[in-house]
């Protein structure tokens, strides 16, 4: 929202609230309520166009419980990882997953589980099981998938995108070979997105 509409809904609203003295009583609880409707819009709106206008405030998302990803199964499946990205806007985007896989099954991600598109996209997959890195894949598109069959215990992926359109940008995740143990990532594994 443009500065001066601001200043201009606001002179508005002083206006009516100076006024509020001058009201028939029996009508002045239903004056006072639509006043308070319109302060709330005003403030609202004055909000919204300081976070259009380019307030960067970090956000994400984190488990709150293990997503588990069945036995024997390869084929990854959106995570409840998920964040919206806005059309145009580049991002810094940081995973942390903390992991529990059998080394004959591991773990495999990618992020094409949402609606999303980038313009570009350019980032690294580290995955560890202890201390000992197992893998670590260049992404440059959302279908890159990032994995490594080993007794994985983190994930970790940073990466700079440009979005195309905006929408849902989700974490997938599977076995990345099929065994009989579950691969999880545990509660706390989260998604943290900063704007730039």
């Amino acid at each position: 929202m443009k500065r001066n509409s601001f200043l201009a809904a606001l002179a508005a609203l002083v206006i009516g609230m100076a006024s509020i003295a001058f009201v028939n009583p029996v009508h002045a609880a239903s004056t006072r309520a639509a006043q308070l409707t319109a302060l709330k819009k005003v403030n609202s709106e004055y909000l919204a166009g300081i976070l259009l206008d380019g307030l960067k405030i970090p956000f994400g998302t984190q488990l709150t419980t293990a997503y588990t990803h069945t036995q024997s199964n390869t084929t990854l499946a959106a995570t409840a990882l998920s964040v919206t990205l806005v059309a145009g806007k580049s991002y810094r985007i940081v995973l942390d997953a903390y992991v529990t896989a059998n080394a004959s099954g591991g773990l495999k991600i990618d992020f094409n589980g949402g609606t999303a598109t980038m313009t570009s996209l350019e980032g690294n997959c580290d995955l560890y099981a202890g201390t000992t890195m197992s893998a670590s894949t260049r992404q440059t598109a959302l279908t890159t998938g990032a994995g490594a069959t080993a007794a994985l215990t983190n994930v970790r992926c940073t990466a700079y995108v440009v979005v195309n359109a905006g929408g849902t940008f989700i974490v997938k995740a599977a076995q990345n070979a099929s065994h009989a143990s579950d691969s999880i990532i545990r509660a706390g594994s989260n998604l943290m997105v900063f704007p730039l």
